[in-house]
């Protein structure tokens, strides 16, 4: 078996609200062995039959949840080495009690340069970092500024992005990473 953690976007935010049984009750639908829950902001942690490949999977759940909650299901799908790696690498960032640090989550290279190019053209707060980590970056943003941000204002939250990127901070790494089988 496969081990996967599923980071869902835009769930129980903006009237789509899916309780975590009920996600639960789907993945376990869909094949998903063993599945767990962390928090109530669509995160997952699963096992799945070896042999069926990850964007196979991917889209199977994004269109069962579409159809089962009536909304534009996106998540982004990482195998459990992936999350045990950035979950590791976030131990690692030295940021203050004034500061948050998120992984920004991404499918695709032209995502990565984009939001590369565009945290290096807009202004930043001394402590704001961008740093690129395994199809995804750690993104570290003043407590507070994280939706009033430059970079998070107009490029996290612009809808070209809905379907592309998704962010957890740290402490829900280190909570999914210690979900996984």
């Amino acid at each position: 078996m496969a081990v996967y953690a599923a980071f869902l976007r835009g769930i129980n935010v903006n009237g789509v609200t899916i309780k975590m049984e009920a996600l639960r009750e789907v993945l376990a639908v869909c094949g998903c062995t063993g599945a767990k829950t962390v928090l109530a902001t669509g995160n997952a942690v699963f096992s799945f039959s070896e042999g069926v490949e990850k964007q196979e999977i991917k889209h199977m759940l994004e269109a069962v949840l579409s159809k089962r909650f009536s909304y534009d299901a996106h998540l982004i799908l990482r195998t459990g080495d992936e999350v045990r790696r950035i979950a590791e690498a976030a131990q690692n960032f030295a940021v203050d009690k004034a500061t948050h640090l998120y992984y920004l989550f991404f499918e695709g290279e032209a995502v990565l340069h984009e939001l590369a190019d565009a945290f290096a053209a807009l202004p930043h707060s001394e402590n704001e970092t961008f740093t690129p980590f395994l199809r995804g970056a750690f993104w570290t943003v003043k407590k507070g500024e994280t939706l009033s941000s430059a970079f998070g204002a107009k490029v996290l939250g612009a809808a070209r992005y809905r379907d592309a990127v998704t962010s957890r901070n740290a402490n829900t790494l280190q909570k999914v990473c210690a979900a996984l089988p």
